[in-house]
């Protein structure tokens, strides 16, 4: 296995040596590290050493057991069969996890990040957040109505999360898609896809319902007339959505600069 680009970033792994990177499955890209997930389920680190590269603090955790890795600017989660989630990094992106350590050490469902926080789904639906306030670890203001979450979606700055009766609940940074007033939006949400900063949730009846930052795609004013039923799917750049119709024709939306608006 080989790396290359600027060292202090992952482009050199002279940190670690050969017979660490054998029997490898698959390789998380951070910021500016990387962690390769292992066949024996160990997982093994390199980069930035502030953002994740080095894992020292927590190796001992990270020998077997790891099913899967996520990361978010600055910081890496590692779910383990035996620890729960194993967390280091930076602190102001997720990597200080102490104030929930006892809530994601068992049955954790799954993990979504921003820039700088992570949001783990337990068992039950309940969840639990944690990283930099702007970016979405703070989640008091919704704490309530994070029960019986089915999945969480996210962009750079703000999470949401889809319920088991189809309504969402938002937090984060406020310009990013963190709060929105939009009443369509709360009910019958089938799935949710992100910009950088915006959201867009498909809904089972085919409609879209948009929010977050108006220039990259949280306002679909210019197209609304088209997606107001018979969306199949929406995909998504950083600045920009595109959304398919049931008779072949495509809707864009967004920065301008990048994309096109309007109907294809």
């Amino acid at each position: 296995m080989f790396s290359w680009g600027n060292k202090f970033v992952g482009g050199s792994m002279s940190s670690i040596t050969n017979n660490q990177l054998i029997n490898v499955i698959k390789v998380f890209a951070g910021r500016s590290s990387f962690a390769a997930l292992k066949s024996d389920g160990s997982v093994v680190t390199w980069g930035g050493k502030e953002t994740g590269g080095d894992s020292s603090s927590v190796a001992d955790k990270l020998t077997t057991g790891v099913k899967y890795v996520v990361s978010s600017k600055g910081a890496i989660v590692a779910y383990t069969s035996s620890h729960g989630l194993i967390v280091w990094g930076q602190s102001m992106f997720g990597g200080d996890s102490s104030v929930v350590n006892s809530e994601i050490n068992s049955d954790i469902v799954s993990v979504s990040h921003t820039d700088g926080a992570f949001a783990a789904i337990k068992t039950g639906g309940d969840v639990v957040t944690w990283g930099a306030n702007q970016f979405g670890g703070n989640s008091s203001i919704v704490q309530s109505s994070l029960h019986n979450i089915t999945a969480i979606y996210s962009n750079g700055k703000a999470f949401a999360a889809l319920t088991t009766n189809e309504s969402v609940v938002v937090w984060g940074n406020v310009a990013s898609g963190g709060f929105t007033n939009n009443t369509e939006l709360y009910s019958k949400v089938s799935t949710i896809y992100a910009t950088r900063t915006a959201f867009a949730a498909l809904k089972t009846d085919g409609s879209v319902v948009t929010w977050g930052d108006q220039k990259q795609g949280g306002n679909s004013g210019d197209v609304a007339a088209y997606l107001t039923s018979d969306v199949k799917s929406i995909h998504s750049n950083d600045v920009a959505f595109s959304a398919i119709k049931s008779d072949g024709t495509v809707i864009t939306w967004g920065n301008t600069v990048s994309v096109t608006t309007g109907m294809c």
